[in-house]
């Protein structure tokens, strides 16, 4: 179950907001941090923007909806692994219809394997504007909502990878923060055409910052 409570108290702060204010969040272009309570402790929301600079002249938008879990079990953080040697968060775009909570079950399922997954809050915004790989004249934009998750326990399924995952030879792993972070860091120059790699670097160190000040551990 979504948890809620966060986005009405910001809403009767702001009484004028409309339903979408976290959503508009990733529209901003500089970076913010927001603390608020959810169930007694201080969440920090994360919100960047990352745009390509040749982005400007598209006259054409493609948007894209995705939502990503971020799962925590003491020291190490569920990811999935390439046969590029990078790491990313489990998720991927919505369905036609699918709920933010819906879309999480069902992409942490396909990639990692585990069924039982519980979605808590929402902890951050990625906004990306690129150029579509496709067609020069189209801008892409996609938001990346991340929520920290819960394993309810470890029962897995074969995974359910698209064609693409499969050639990179998805495969969920634990691991520590920092070793993520290093290695996507070492592999910032070398990938070319990587299309998260930078997203989630960004959004571990973010997740480092988060677990060290122990948010995350308060009820």
């Amino acid at each position: 179950m979504l948890q809620e409570a966060s986005v009405a108290r910001l809403k009767y702060k702001y009484k004028k907001t409309s339903e979408s204010f976290l959503e508009r969040l990733c529209c901003l272009e500089s970076f913010y941090l927001l603390q608020f309570s959810i169930k007694g402790s201080g969440y920090v929301i994360f919100s960047k923007v990352f745009e390509e600079p040749n982005s400007t002249h598209c006259t054409n938008t493609i948007f894209r909806e995705a939502v990503r879990a971020i799962i925590l079990n003491q020291n190490k953080v569920l990811l999935v692994h390439s046969n590029k040697g990078d790491y990313k968060f489990p998720g991927g775009g919505l369905e036609d219809n699918e709920t933010h909570l819906q879309g999480l079950v069902r992409e942490v399922r396909e990639e990692t394997g585990y069924v039982n997954c519980y979605v808590y809050n929402k902890l951050g915004l990625i906004y990306e504007k690129k150029v579509d790989d496709d067609d020069d004249n189209t801008l892409f934009q996609m938001t990346s909502h991340y929520y920290l998750c819960e394993l309810n326990d470890t029962r897995m399924i074969a995974q359910q990878l698209e064609a693409y995952e499969s050639e990179l030879q998805f495969t969920p792993k634990w691991v520590l923060i920092d070793e993520a972070i290093k290695q996507n860091e070492n592999l910032g120059n070398t990938l070319e055409n990587n299309r998260w790699l930078q997203r989630e670097t960004f959004v571990l160190k973010e997740l480092k910052r988060y677990v060290a000040s122990g948010f995350h551990k308060r009820s």
